[in-house]
């Protein structure tokens, strides 16, 4: 009677396994929804508090973006333009 009962406990026991779910691995749907989660929340939030250092928390050091005065590189440069548009807050 104890073999059947363990036995069947180590069947249980390997399908359980078996079920659970595996680790995602990265793809381009994660990340793009990642993405859009900082921007819409973390950088949108920043710009639209005043909060300069949240807003540029997205940012890398060695981030470039192109503004309608050309190409500017680097976080630090990258927040002194953003810092004169920045709307202060209340």
């Amino acid at each position: 009677m104890r073999q059947p009962i363990a036995a069947l406990a180590l069947l249980a026991a390997v399908l359980t396994s078996a079920c659970t779910p595996a680790t995602p691995s990265p793809s381009p749907a994660n990340d793009t929804a990642q993405i859009r989660y900082v921007l819409d929340s973390v950088t949108a939030t920043g710009w639209n508090t005043g909060n300069l250092d949240m807003y540029l928390s997205a940012y890398v050091d060695s981030a470039t973006t192109m503004l309608p005065t050309g190409v500017v590189t680097g976080r630090d440069a990258i927040g002194d333009v953003m810092r004169k548009g920045l709307r202060k807050p209340r």
